[in-house]
């Protein structure tokens, strides 16, 4: 029982340390927000408090018969009582020209001790410093006259003034400031962690009955792109570039283990529609570097650039885009003069050609059905890249006329909630999903 309990602990110790590694930058920018707002209030908005402090010694009465029937304890007591009473803060606030002088002062006194303290805080170091010296005196003189001795004694320090320091701690409230920032940062990544309902791992798409085919990890794809096209704007003549199966982009082994798995689950697969629930994940360079891997098997691949709305697999190779699939489909053209060579030998690419502000009449051209089953007769497999399945009706419509679909999921992005939709309208329309390629980053 004990090692069960243990082995729970260890388990729920395991969760909260990746929670934490997860969700880093939540708590690292709440915890950095919630100092600056801090060391903004200390500096600008809270003012500096200050304590001053006088004291008075109940000495040895010259009353005699006083000193005999009273106790000296009992006029300490008395005394402390006197200090705050109106007959003396009035006379204060009369003289000072304030008001409401019992909401600064404290009076203490120790046990066992003759001497009764003044304490009195405010924003204001002189404001402080005037009070506790002039409750003082008022008090010394009236206890003095009613008590009919010179014995109250006012204790002042050796340069004969009020003692004074400053009782706020900027530093202490920074920390505090540092520890509240770090206990809400993990608050606010423990509710987005609650309420996140991405795919973060394998196991949650194996839950949903998605076989994975592989990983990828695009870390440093958009840094790459971002560089070819810089490259694409000063070259003025057409030239062709050899999308390599270099780590840079997609590392070489996790492509060629997500096409091993693809050619043991195809059955006389010939066209492979590539698409996601949404835009987050990224299919081009995915579908430009799995196709390249298969035509280095010895196929003849054709890729399309499906995407209408966003194409880019032309800037991946370098290409121009000036005609390709929707001039097709839309003048029944001739699939070589617009179809594109690649430095790969097998493939071809076709890109998406010039852009409609329809593109209804692209996906409505009764033509589309037939320009895909003729590029069938041409190649051992076609493989189209579309846009995201959720957005638009694209993707539904030339998954009608694929064999199989490969969806791209990317981790902590894709929702499952989105992902059971996809995989929900494909299977009404008694589509089979291939698999899944989980991108990691």
């Amino acid at each position: 029982m004990d090692k069960v309990v243990s082995m729970n602990e260890n388990m729920d110790l395991k969760k909260f340390l990746k929670l934490l590694q997860k969700r880093y930058i939540s708590i690292i920018i709440t915890s950095i927000s919630i100092i600056i707002f801090t060391v903004c209030i200390v500096i600008l908005a809270m003012k500096p408090t200050y304590e001053a402090t006088e004291s008075l010694l109940i000495g040895v009465f010259k009353n005699k018969d006083l000193q005999e029937t009273q106790e000296i304890t009992r006029i300490v007591a008395s005394s402390t009582d006197f200090i705050k009473s109106p007959v003396v803060l009035h006379k204060v606030e009369k003289e000072l020209k304030i008001s409401n002088v019992s909401e600064n002062i404290v009076v203490k006194n120790n046990y066992n001790s003759q001497i009764i303290n003044i304490v009195v805080r405010s924003n204001d170091s002189k404001l402080a410093k005037d009070i506790a010296n002039t409750v003082a005196l008022v008090a010394r003189d009236e206890m003095n006259k009613l008590l009919n001795s010179e014995d109250i004694k006012i204790l002042s320090g050796p340069d004969s003034s009020t003692s004074l320091k400053r009782v706020d701690s900027p530093l202490l409230n920074i920390a505090i400031g540092l520890m509240v920032g770090i206990f809400a940062g993990i608050g606010i990544a423990m509710t987005r962690e609650y309420l996140d309902d991405s795919v973060e791992s394998e196991f949650d798409l194996e839950a949903l009955r998605l076989t994975v085919l592989g990983e990828v990890d695009l870390k440093r794809k958009m840094k790459l792109k971002g560089k070819q096209l810089q490259s694409n704007k000063k070259s003025n003549k057409k030239t062709f570039r050899k999308l390599k199966l270099s780590p840079e982009l997609v590392s070489t082994e996790q492509i060629r283990i997500i096409r091993t798995n693809i050619e043991n689950r195809q059955k006389n697969c010939s066209l492979l529609l590539i698409t996601s629930p949404n835009l987050s994940e990224q299919k081009s360079i995915i579908s430009a570097k799995l196709a390249i891997s298969m035509a280095e098997k010895g196929k003849k691949v054709l890729l399309i650039d499906g995407n209408l709305d966003n194409p880019s697999l032309h800037v991946w190779f370098n290409l121009d885009n000036k005609s390709g699939f929707t001039n097709v489909i839309l003048n029944d053209g001739n699939l070589h003069i617009h179809s594109h060579y690649t430095y790969t030998t097998g493939l071809s690419l076709l890109t998406t050609g010039p852009l409609l502000d329809e593109r209804s009449k692209v996906w409505g051209s009764h033509i589309l059905e037939n320009s895909i089953t003729n590029l069938k007769t041409h190649y051992d497999l076609i493989i189209i890249e579309s846009r995201d399945f959720l957005s638009a009706s694209d993707s539904q419509i030339l998954a009608k006329y694929c064999n199989d679909v490969l969806l791209v999921v990317k981790k902590n992005s894709t929702t499952k909630e989105d992902l059971i939709k996809t995989k929900k309208y494909l299977e009404t329309g008694n589509k089979n999903i291939l698999g899944v390629i989980f991108q990691v980053k």
